[in-house]
């Protein structure tokens, strides 16, 4: 079996070039391979990310998990900037992983590590979007059963670490919440 290459994953906004070439990518994924995913699901998805392009309106942005170099995402973040009486809050409302990476029991570990390095991607990005859209609290919402088991890993390990300077991390339900102190 040969060894793959770890890959340098990054959150960044998504143009309508880089949906075609997601698109066409994901598309072709599961036509080679249908057990990958459902296709109108993913249609849905990327429909869904076509109308939430524009970064400067809200409060719904759609968010790519980019490999570095490549043109097209290996994951959609959906991502909720809420105002509510003076309080606001980023929050990441699900992470969709492309066919061929929605793989909790892959061919190997590798598999696993590409998964556990998109979601890093796209919860440290997500932290990152708050010197964007300006808010103390930012939350991580465990939409699948397999994020929220990586989202309760995470606060545990951060927990057991020390957690993050000057920020405050704990479970809410399904949530990940990060409090700047």
């Amino acid at each position: 079996m040969a060894t793959k290459t770890k890959r340098d994953y990054d959150l960044l906004q998504i143009d309508a070039e880089t949906l075609t070439a997601t698109r066409a990518v994901w598309l072709k994924q599961i036509d080679n391979d249908p057990k990958l995913a459902h296709r109108p699901d993913i249609e849905g998805k990327l429909d869904w990310v076509e109308k939430h392009l524009e970064y400067t309106k809200g409060p719904e942005f759609a968010y790519g998990v980019f490999d570095k170099g490549a043109g097209h995402a290996d994951a959609i973040v959906d991502v909720v900037y809420q105002k509510d009486a003076g309080k606001k809050w980023l929050k990441a409302m699900g992470v969709t992983l492309a066919p061929k990476e929605n793989r909790f029991f892959g061919e190997g570990p590798q598999d696993f590590e590409n998964m556990v390095e998109i979601y890093s991607a796209a919860i440290f990005g997500v932290l990152k979007l708050t010197k964007v859209h300006q808010t103390k609290v930012t939350k991580l919402y465990g939409r699948s059963a397999t994020l929220l088991a990586f989202l309760e890993a995470m606060a545990a390990t951060l927990k057991t670490r020390g957690g993050l300077k000057n920020v405050s991390v704990k479970m809410e339900s399904r949530w990940l919440v990060f409090t700047a102190q």
